[in-house]
């Protein structure tokens, strides 16, 4: 409980009506994207809270960033932020009609550069200054430059995966070596998984449809089956240290609850390729 006092960036603790629990906030483009994990879903207070701050780092690792135009001129007379339509006084004292273009470098310092109409002619100065500007959010952002509606529709699908990921997180059985009472076999249920993050990324490039089956939560229940399904991580943790780096897209892949059974019914564990053509044949 010491830590409910402390500040996380980003977190912070939600008692309210009888849940208590972590609300994490996340701010892109004007909006705020929130996530509450409670104490009675992830085991108490400090579970909970570490779940709620791997989250939030994942967040911030994979959400795209806020556009941030670059220029001060946000009223540009092109209708164009970052290009404006103006004028450069010549060394001879002379004035030319020009389009400037403003913006920050991907160290955080403002440039400018400027485009001749009377060398280009009005339309192919704009366009030129146009392509500049985009390249230069381009490099700043890491991204192809796109337009502030495609960029929030792509960080509201990004939130919509990452968080899919984590609420629907469910348990695992682990055995372990020991055996008693004869044949019984002693099983751990891990409500967390052994890698949050890998699972996520797991999910995030190959989706939500079992790799053996083919079935989808979503299309059999809706709403409520939504982003349900297990990571089966193709080594076991007998063939893995602890100090073993998983690699999502190499050693995990999605798959269904029932089919997750079948692939662990013996040791070791049958093989993704074994089952799905086993259930072919069937």
């Amino acid at each position: 409980m010491g830590n409910v006092k402390q500040k996380y960036k980003g977190v912070t603790r939600f008692p309210y009506k009888g849940t208590n629990g972590w609300w994490v906030r996340i701010y892109r483009n004007g909006k705020t994207y929130s996530k509450l994990f409670s104490d009675n879903l992830y085991g108490g207070t400090d579970e909970a809270l570490q779940v709620a701050l791997r989250f939030r780092d994942e967040c911030e690792r994979l959400l795209p960033p806020t556009i941030r135009w670059s220029s001060g001129n946000v009223r540009s007379n092109t209708g164009i932020v970052g290009v404006t339509e103006t004028y450069s006084t010549n060394r001879n004292g002379t004035i030319s009609p020009i389009f400037g273009v403003s913006w920050y470098d991907e160290h955080g310092k403002h440039r400018n550069k400027t485009f001749s109409i009377n060398k280009h002619g009005r339309e192919k100065a704009l366009e030129m200054a146009i392509a500049f500007r985009k390249e230069k959010e381009r490099i700043r952002l890491g991204y192809d430059f796109e337009s502030t509606e495609a960029h929030i529709e792509k960080t509201d699908k990004m939130w919509e995966q990452i968080s899919t990921a984590f609420t629907y997180t469910l348990p695992e059985e682990v055995e372990d070596d020991e055996y008693f009472e004869g044949a019984v076999r002693r099983i751990y249920v891990n409500i967390y998984e052994r890698n949050p993050q890998a699972r996520l990324e797991c999910i995030t490039h190959y989706g939500t449809e079992c790799f053996v089956c083919g079935f989808n939560f979503t299309e059999k229940y809706g709403e409520l089956g939504k982003g349900l399904i297990h990571v089966h991580h193709l080594k076991s943790l007998s063939e893995v240290g602890e100090e073993y780096q998983v690699d999502p897209i190499k050693d995990m892949r999605p798959i269904c609850p029932n089919c997750h059974a079948i692939v662990h019914r013996k040791r070791p564990a049958y093989t993704i390729e074994h089952v799905t053509e086993h259930l072919h044949k069937k």
